[in-house]
């Protein structure tokens, strides 16, 4: 038995200013990231500077990027971990399994040919010379 969920069911739940779980926590850790890299000491400041624009750059795409552009559109993470899947999945092609039992590869054998008779008459009953 099949069970379909209602397309109402699978739409992202939006908590604080249209965003949802996944982009709060993105949102969230980017600008914890930004407040890091400014605060910290070891670097120059206008490296450090350039590194929160790039940082909020990142997080303001994962947040609200979506790909096709619109309101169908899926979320900018959901393409990336689509990628990664596909460029982690083994693509090679499959190969059918061949038993090997005496230590070398069998060899493909034709079937015999069928041996028909010949008819005794052709097709207006009068016999075949």
């Amino acid at each position: 038995m099949v069970s379909h969920l209602p397309p109402d069911t699978r739409q992202e739940v939006d908590l604080i200013a249209g965003l949802g779980p996944e982009s709060l926590l993105w949102l969230s850790g980017g600008a914890v990231t930004a407040w890091l890299v400014i605060r910290s000491p070891g670097l120059p400041v206008p490296l450090r500077v350039v590194a929160v624009v790039l940082i909020l750059a990142a997080t303001a795409l994962l947040t609200w990027g979506r790909y096709p552009l619109g309101d169908g559109g899926d979320r900018i993470t959901v393409w990336v971990g689509r990628a990664v899947r596909y460029l982690l999945s083994d693509r090679t092609p499959r190969r059918p399994y061949l038993p090997v039992t005496s230590g070398t590869a069998p060899t493909a054998r034709r079937p015999p040919r069928a041996r028909h008779p010949l008819p005794k008459e052709d097709m207006h009953g009068s016999p075949a010379v």
